[in-house]
């Protein structure tokens, strides 16, 4: 069966230095913030290509693999397991206390139904993480 591919980007304006939002989405245990995210946490090595990130959230349980990281600019990370090859969340400066966050999700699936399960799931959860990431760096 052939794969149907999923890309869902997810945009939001957080009211805090670029540095300071970067830093709170680097550290994945700040995701537990999310009322869907249950556990978050590195394994060995932390905020750096190839190391490794266990998420526990309401879908399931993830092993994510750090691909890329350019301090304040973005961070690329896959999920091989779930066929989420690539995502990815960049920081973009809008002035100096505003920051834009992009969060862009590609997803390989075997069937629609799938597809619009994976869509609502993703939908919830970098949503809520975005909103928790909001919440905080404009209260800080």
């Amino acid at each position: 069966m052939e794969s149907q591919k999923l890309s869902l980007i997810k945009r939001k304006r957080i009211n805090a230095f670029l540095y300071d939002t970067f830093v709170w989405f680097d550290h994945c245990e700040n995701y537990l913030a999310s009322p869907i995210v249950f556990n978050s946490r590195w394994r060995k090595v932390r905020c750096l290509p190839d190391a490794r990130r266990d998420i526990i959230m309401i879908a399931s349980w993830y092993s994510e693999v750090i691909t890329q990281r350019q301090p304040d600019c973005l961070i690329q990370y896959c999920l091989p397991k779930v066929r989420q090859d690539f995502t990815q969340i960049s920081f973009t400066p809008l002035n100096e206390n505003l920051t834009r966050i992009e969060w862009t999700v590609e997803l390989g699936l075997p069937s629609r139904w799938l597809v619009k399960l994976a869509i609502n799931t993703a939908h919830r959860l970098y949503h809520s993480i975005l909103m928790a990431g909001k919440k905080t760096g404009e209260t800080a």
